[in-house]
């Protein structure tokens, strides 16, 4: 039986951003978000990394629009189809995973990922190793 943990990180799903260029040096702009999220997924996970190929399976759940408040029932788990970019969103979650829930994220070998409507805006994620 392959190891497969779920997480959820509540709030509004968050982008990677470029890196930030100040004095002659390059800092990160998101260093306290990723401390923050960090935590929520330590708090959950019991400090085992997994191993070998990995699958990813990651949904982000954005805020129904206030301007569409009349159909949020038809909107409800429909698809997220404006910024901020899928991509960027992995990158940024990609990025904290790396270390605290396996070596380095060349081991994720497949990923599902989604962007959705609800009205709890949260990221749930689903790392499963894949066993051959």
């Amino acid at each position: 039986m392959s190891n497969s943990r779920t997480f959820i990180i509540p709030g509004k799903p968050i982008p990677w951003k470029r890196a930030g260029y100040a004095n002659g040096t390059f800092y990160c702009q998101q260093k306290h978000s990723k401390l923050n999220t960090g935590i929520y997924i330590h708090n959950q996970h019991n400090g085992e990394l997994f191993t070998g190929p990995l699958a990813l399976d990651i949904t982000f759940y954005f805020p129904m629009p206030l301007t569409q408040k009349k159909k949020w029932d038809e909107l409800r788990l429909k698809h997220h189809c404006f910024r901020p970019d899928l991509d960027n969103l992995l990158k940024y979650y990609l990025d904290i995973f790396s270390g605290l829930l396996f070596e380095d994220d060349c081991s994720i070998a497949q990923i599902n990922a989604r962007k959705l409507y609800d009205d709890v805006s949260r990221t749930e994620f689903t790392l499963t190793e894949i066993k051959s």
